[in-house]
């Protein structure tokens, strides 16, 4: 029995045993098998690589600029506006191929100043001036020894006047009144202004020359607007009209003179011979805190139906206290561009009178004894409050707020002193509109505007320039059909290429 149970322990020793060199073996002819795959691996990889360096290599880099594109001239880029380069390579088996958008392109501007370009070859002019545009290929397979450049010397312009067109042009004999002008640049821009908003030295009248006559002629006054004051009957007045950047000084411009810096453009003034016959007096603000500053408007009637606003001098408008004689504290002036503005510098009931013969008007304006207490700056459209589309050559409104001390608030844009980064611009586009300002994005990157009054300074208003392009228009129309008669609103959503959107409506 014991023999027995002997031979089977030696029997489960042996297969036990014989189990292990199996396993053994198999996993020796494995680790073989992985070292020989793991060679197969190393023996590809090197075919791959030495199929890419029999692959052609660059020989030569050109590139091309498109001058095909609204905005664009023969000679350069306008400033303001986008174009775009192409890269073409040219390889040592004869192939060419479009290397724009290559991984290996990187596109250089030598002046970030005059223009500024992206991955894409797109180029953007910011500033009149030169710029060299290069192209560099850089061979991945030569740890960048093989640089290949191609260069473009690239001339941005000053954008150009087009041409200036002129809406109202109806007057009555001995007013002076502003023109409206829509002015067209050579960056696709556009600019619809009165007169009286244009730089002095940018706008001129021609007087007596062949293209006038000897018929009636009119002038400009001190606000840049037509002064009537010598006509005093009915009459088509011709009027040529010279506007640019940098019209020469002294004589008045003539076409050869003015060369590509300014535009001449000619209407006829109809001018009809009417008289006043009542007024209309108002302000914007009836209460104001004392030294807020409000706009005095004057509206006359004319015989003739026609209503129109009246370039009030000052001798015909006064001002008094309702309680006291002393107007000492009473200010009325003219802003410049012809706007008057009433404020006081003490609280009280004021009587503002316009007289001008037999033409008169009364009105009372309240001025409270409020503090001010902080000034905030917001843009003008609710939409624009939450946005973070603040596009290059787009333009936002904004407006000042101040608050005081009766909890009264009073728009004070026209007042305050502002303070902004280089790459934007405060403009206004109304003479008449105090309350707003437009804010022009020039450049991308961050910027920043405050403004500040008396003793008060705003909190810096801060915000992101991009310089996305858009790549795509959306229109969205309230009625698709019409009846005669009807109308319908509209507005035009952009879409940028950095997913962002704006209303470019305007």
């Amino acid at each position: 029995m014991k023999q027995e149970i002997k031979n089977t322990k030696e029997k489960i020793r042996l297969i036990i045993s014989a189990l292990c060199i199996i396993l053994f073996i198999i996993s020796v002819s494995g680790c073989n098998n992985d070292k020989e795959s793991v060679t197969q691996q190393d023996g590809d990889v090197e075919a791959i690589d030495g199929a890419n360096e029999e692959a052609p290599f660059l020989e030569e880099l050109r590139i091309e600029y498109n001058t095909k594109i609204t905005g664009d001239t023969k000679t350069g880029l306008v400033s303001g506006f986008s174009n775009n380069f192409t890269a073409t390579g040219y390889f040592t088996d004869g192939s060419t191929d479009d290397l724009t958008n290559s991984q290996y392109i990187k596109w250089t501007s030598s002046d970030l100043s005059v223009a500024f370009i992206n991955s894409n070859g797109i180029v953007k002019g910011n500033n009149p001036g030169n710029t060299v545009i290069t192209a560099t290929y850089k061979d991945p397979r030569l740890d960048g020894y093989n640089l290949i450049d191609a260069t473009y010397d690239l001339e941005v312009l000053e954008k150009q006047v087009i041409s200036v067109d002129v809406d109202n042009q109806n007057a009555i004999a001995g007013v002076n009144k502003p023109f409206d002008m829509d002015i067209m640049f050579s960056d696709g821009s556009r600019i619809q202004t009165s007169s009286s908003l244009i730089d002095k030295g940018h706008l001129k009248i021609a007087k007596n020359q062949s293209v006038v006559g000897d018929a009636l002629t009119v002038s400009l006054d001190e606000n840049n607007n037509l002064d009537l004051t010598n006509i005093n009957q009915a009459a088509n007045v011709p009027v040529l009209v010279y506007y640019g950047e940098k019209i020469p000084s002294g004589e008045t411009p003539n076409d050869s003179l003015c060369e590509e810096k300014c535009v001449s453009f000619y209407f006829t003034l109809d001018v009809s011979e009417a008289t006043l016959q009542s007024v209309n007096l108002s302000v914007n603000k009836p209460s104001i805190p004392a030294g807020i500053e409000t706009l005095v408007t004057i509206k006359g009637t004319y015989t003739n139906g026609t209503t129109d606003d009246i370039d009030i001098d000052l001798e015909h408008i006064k001002a008094e206290y309702q309680d006291a004689a002393d107007i000492t504290d009473v200010i009325i002036k003219k802003d410049g561009n012809g706007n008057v503005l009433f404020s006081s510098k003490k609280p009280g009931k004021v009587i503002l009178t316009y007289e001008n013969g037999t033409i008169s008007q009364t009105i009372l304006v309240e001025v409270t004894d409020a503090v001010l207490q902080t000034i905030k700056l917001a843009w003008v459209d609710e939409s624009e409050q939450t946005t973070d589309s603040y596009i290059v050559g787009l333009s936002k409104k904004i407006q000042a707020t101040a608050k005081f001390s009766d909890e009264s608030s009073s728009i004070v844009t026209s007042q305050v002193f502002w303070n902004t980064s280089d790459n934007i611009e405060v403009v206004r586009t109304n003479s008449k509109d105090l309350d707003q300002r437009y804010i022009k994005f020039k450049e991308y990157g961050q910027a920043f505007v405050k403004v500040a009054w008396k003793e008060i300074e705003s909190d810096e208003f801060t915000f992101d320039i991009s310089s996305a392009e858009i790549e795509a228009l959306v229109i969205d129309i309230d009625k698709v059909k019409l009846s005669q008669g009807s109308s319908s609103k509209f507005s035009v959503t952009a879409t940028y290429n950095n997913k962002q959107k704006s209303d470019v409506t305007k």
